[in-house]
């Protein structure tokens, strides 16, 4: 008799942590973690209601950065991270999921 493998998809959804982010002129970086191998998105923009824009980072890591660009300083931004693993299964965090921050105008 042939031998066959499978893999089955994990049970739960994506635990996403530690979400933090900072602007510094026309650029912020978002980062987080999650509790398995993931993808790295990060939706954005100007209003909580509408994040127009999209970013994706590192892909198939449990340690996510993601920078965002063309960013225009003291105007404050809202985004909200996504992570999704090799078997769909896809999470943002329970609300308040949209976060928020201000790029500073001091270039180091």
């Amino acid at each position: 008799s042939d031998d066959y493998t499978f893999t089955t998809s994990p049970s739960a959804s994506i635990v996403i942590t530690g979400i933090q982010a900072a602007g510094v002129g026309t650029t912020a970086n978002v980062t987080w973690t999650t509790d398995r191998a993931s993808d790295s998105r990060v939706d954005f923009g100007a209003t909580p209601s509408a994040l127009p824009f999209v970013a994706t980072g590192t892909t198939g890591s449990t340690a996510h950065a993601v920078q965002l660009t063309g960013l225009t300083p003291g105007v404050p931004y809202y985004f909200r991270v996504t992570s999704a693993d090799a078997f769909g299964s896809s999470t943002s965090p329970a609300p308040p999921a949209t976060l928020s921050f201000v790029p500073s105008d001091n270039v180091p």
